[in-house]
Order: C-alpha cells, then sequence, then structure tokens
C-alpha cells in the first residue's frame, strides 16, 4: 500500500486565508481577524488554523463553505471542485470535474479528472449510481413491473389493457415492449 504525502496549496483568491490538500481535504489558515468596534477602536481576534469539515449537498457531493476575502458572504464550495483547480489546473471549456473509480466520496487528486459530460454518464453506469428506472423519484413503475409488461405482451395482450392494469399511458408501455424505455433489463 501507498503512503501518500499530503500537499497542501492555496485556493485561488483565497490565499493567505484557505488551502487545500491533494488528498481532498480544506483547512481554514491561522489568521488574524476583525471583529468589530470595542470601546471606539477597531477589536481584533486570531483564528486558529483547523481542517474544515465538509458537509454534503443536495447532489451528495462533500463541500465546504469559505469566504474569499475577509467580509465576504461564506458560500458553499464543492471540494472536488477546489481540487482540481490547484492540482489540474484551470477547467477546460466544455469539461466537468469528474471522479474515478473510488466515486464521489474521494476527492483526491488521484480520484479526479477533467472530462465531458458523456463520459460523466459512463462513470455513472461504472459506479452504479445513474439514476434510472425506479431509482428515479418520478418512476412509477419497478423492474418487476417491465419483466411482467413484457410477459403480459408475449401472451398476446395489447398496451392498452396492460396500460390500464399499470396506471400508465399505453405509449409507455409500446416503449417498455419496443426497448426504447427500461432497455438495459
Amino acid at each position: 500500500m501507498d503512503i501518500i504525502a499530503e500537499e497542501w496549496r492555496p485556493v485561488p483568491g483565497a490565499e493567505g486565508r484557505y488551502e487545500v490538500s491533494n488528498l481532498g481535504r480544506v483547512k481554514s489558515l491561522r489568521r488574524v481577524v476583525s471583529c468589530g468596534i470595542r470601546q471606539g477602536k477597531r477589536a481584533y481576534r486570531t483564528v486558529p488554523e483547523k481542517i474544515l469539515k465538509p458537509g454534503l449537498d443536495k447532489d451528495g457531493y462533500a463541500q465546504v463553505l469559505i469566504a474569499q476575502t475577509e467580509g465576504d458572504k461564506f458560500k458553499n464550495t464543492r471540494i472536488h471542485q477546489l481540487v482540481a483547480l490547484v492540482f489540474l489546473g484551470p477547467k477546460p471549456k466544455d469539461k466537468w470535474v469528474l471522479h474515478g473509480p473510488n466515486g464521489k466520496e474521494d476527492n483526491s487528486v488521484g480520484n479526479l479528472y477533467y472530462g465531458t459530460p458523456a463520459q460523466n454518464i459512463k462513470d455513472k453506469w461504472r459506479d452504479g449510481t445513474i439514476i434510472i428506472g425506479e431509482k428515479h423519484h418520478k418512476a412509477k413503475l419497478k423492474e418487476a413491473d417491465v419483466i411482467e409488461i413484457r410477459e403480459l405482451h408475449e401472451q398476446g395482450l395489447t398496451c392498452k389493457e396492460i396500460a390500464a392494469r399499470y396506471s400508465v399511458g399505453d405509449t409507455a408501455i409500446a416503449k417498455i415492449i419496443n426497448r426504447e424505455n427500461w432497455k438495459w433489463l
């Protein structure tokens, strides 16, 4: 097992405030910040260095809350995008930051690359994270239903008859039978 040394580099635009590592961690650097006015004078405090604890966004990507400059509003930033920017360079036009075979939980530079939306779909198929079929939030049918629908059609039932059983349109049934939808089954 190879042990990879952690390398820290500044976050562009937030130098002296935040750094990101090749292992996919983000830290806030030790610094002195203004904390308002007390007794007519501006007051300051020292913020200690600390590794930021990531949260997950609605899509399940790790993110941290950072402010580019003092006084800026804090903004949620996806960690994989920071790591790619710092270690892979600026994102080429029409490319996305993609995760390799270790999935989106691994934000290390070795698991990231720039690729196309089509490559992203292939990665989702590889990782089993593509949201299709019954995984989709609007799915009305289960995989077992689709298999049964095809069997009922082979037994001679019409698309209209099958559609009535499953409370879906006959066009949806026809697309299932012709393997335009649910073609992976």
